[in-house]
């Protein structure tokens, strides 16, 4: 099997339109060894999380069937690929030096390839929330109005201590399994926000799809717009929503 993060490989990090400026240069070392570490994620994860979140970017698709008693299975098996590949990439970045600022710049650089396939850019986003609760840092910020690709998952399992700011809008599951962490998307989210957080604050000044707060057992979701859908299935936590909800 072709391992689908080798095209990464072509991204050029000395392309000038790169929305953070002229960042080539800085540390290229270190970008080198973030991106080695993404090609190198469990592939039959990988496989499996996009095989599923493809199910959810064609949600009126698959709608009935969830609804048909599926819903559980379905969103317990997101989780478990999702925290798969999470882990792997928490053990595999341990060795690595890193900055916020080099999280950022490696969110610029693979968000810019048009040719990226799902596969390549499925996990980034549970790949940065690892780089970020492995960081000694505190706060980080992501711009995402450039981006070819959505980042699902990002803010997974966010824990206390941990800001992040997110400029635009990110997919499905964002905020997902938050744990105490405040995150602040000045956008509007996917589906299945803040599934299974059980702390911390969500921040979305837009709007947010359907099942937000998905088996939720505590924390807060502010959302500024509306709500597609509150999740039915919540143990805990608030969401609270400047719009009436559908």
């Amino acid at each position: 099997m072709k391992n689908p993060f080798m095209d990464f490989k072509k991204v050029s990090l000395a392309n000038k339109d790169i929305p953070l400026g002229q960042i080539v240069g800085r540390n290229r070392r270190v970008l080198d060894e973030l991106l080695s570490v993404y090609r190198c994620l469990d592939r039959d994860a990988v496989k499996e999380l996009c095989r599923l979140l493809d199910q959810g970017l064609r949600f009126n698709v698959y709608k009935a069937w969830l609804f048909a008693m599926e819903l559980p299975k379905f969103l317990a098996a997101t989780l478990a690929y999702a925290s798969t590949i999470y882990e792997s990439s928490l053990r595999r970045i341990r060795t690595i030096e890193y900055t916020p600022d080099d999280i950022e710049e490696l969110c610029a650089v693979t968000g810019l390839s048009r040719e990226a396939k799902f596969e390549q850019s499925g996990p980034m986003g549970l790949y940065i929330s690892a780089l970020i609760n492995g960081s000694k840092a505190g706060r980080f910020e992501l711009n995402l109005h450039r981006q070819f690709t959505k980042l699902h998952f990002l803010g997974f399992r966010l824990e206390a201590g941990k800001h992040l700011t997110v400029h635009g809008d990110p997919g499905h599951f964002t905020g997902a399994g938050l744990q105490g962490g405040t995150l602040k998307v000045n956008g509007s989210t996917g589906s299945w926000c803040g599934a299974e957080m059980s702390g911390g604050l969500i921040r979305i000044t837009g709007d947010a799809l359907s099942k937000t707060g998905e088996r939720m057992e505590g924390g807060q979701i502010r959302v500024d717009g509306r709500i597609q859908q509150i999740a039915k299935t919540r143990f805990g936590g608030k969401i609270l929503s400047n719009a009436e909800s559908e």
